[in-house]
C-alpha cells in the first residue's frame, strides 16, 4: 500500500534525528527532505498543513491517498485527524513512537 515515505526535517533537530534513527534501525526506507536543502518543499508542506514544526511525515500510498503525520503541539490535538483536501489527511501523534507505529502499519502492508 505504501508508495513513498517522506520525512521533512530541520538541521540540528534532535526529534528529527530520533525519528530517523528509529526508522533506520527497522530498515524502513524513506526520503529525507531537510528544509535547509529543500526549502520550497518544506514551505509547501507547511502551507498545505498549517504545521511549521518538525519532523513532518508524508506517507504517499499507491491509491494516491496521502497521510501527513506530525507531533501534537497540545494535549487536545493528540490522535486528532484533519482532512486537508480530498486526498490528504493530517494526523497528530503524541510521540516519535506514535509516528513510528503508524508508519509501520503502511510499511508492512
Amino acid at each position: 500500500m505504501l508508495k513513498k515515505l517522506y520525512i521533512y526535517t530541520l538541521k540540528g533537530c534532535e526529534v528529527c534525528e530520533n525519528l530517523k534513527s528509529k526508522l533506520n534501525s527497522m530498515n524502513i526506507i524513506y526520503t529525507e527532505l531537510c528544509c535547509f536543502d529543500f526549502g520550497k518543499k518544506c514551505d509547501d508542506i507547511e502551507n498545505q498543513t498549517g504545521i511549521d514544526y518538525y519532523p513532518i511525515v508524508n506517507i504517499e500510498t499507491i491509491n494516491n491517498n496521502n497521510t501527513v503525520l506530525c507531533l501534537a503541539s497540545t494535549h487536545e490535538e493528540i490522535e486528532k485527524t484533519k482532512q486537508i483536501n480530498p486526498s490528504t489527511k493530517l494526523i497528530y501523534k503524541h510521540s516519535i513512537n506514535g509516528l513510528v507505529d503508524y508508519i509501520k502499519i503502511y510499511y508492512n502492508d
